[in-house]
């Protein structure tokens, strides 16, 4: 139970991130954006380095929750939007197919009505058979 209720507040705070961190990349302050992604990520508990370094599938099952998942997917996501934004679009390719891993993988174990909008966002910046094994793949 305790365990839970710490779940479900560490996830609003993370969610609130996200909105923070979106507005920050819509006024152009990447350097912003890149400071509150390395901080969700250590709110998460999981370092941005290794998040980066690990491929969707083990980072998925370091995440195990679903809910993580989704948070984690979303902070590889606004990553990627500034990657491509600064001229890195390969990075950005990269982070994008990540977190559509992670989106499938969230989706697998329990699936929500913005799974599949999420993944198709994300994928409409992917090659096609990029998405297709990323979706598969987890």
């Amino acid at each position: 139970m305790y365990r839970d209720d710490y779940l479900m507040r560490l996830i609003r705070q993370l969610v609130d991130a996200i909105a923070r961190i979106a507005g920050f990349r819509r006024q152009g302050d990447y350097v912003r954006v890149m400071s509150e992604v390395g901080r969700a990520w250590d709110e998460l508990g999981v370092p941005r380095g290794l998040a980066k370094a690990m491929d969707g599938r083990a980072l998925a099952e370091l995440l195990r929750d679903p809910a993580k998942q989704r948070v984690a997917a979303q902070l590889l996501a606004e990553e990627a939007h500034v990657m491509h934004a600064t001229g890195d679009p390969l990075h950005a390719g990269m982070l994008r197919l990540r977190a559509i891993e992670l989106f499938a993988a969230a989706r697998k174990q329990d699936p929500q009505a913005d799974d599949d909008a999420a993944i198709a966002e994300l994928g409409r910046h992917v090659a096609p058979e990029d998405l297709v094994l990323a979706t598969t793949s987890c």
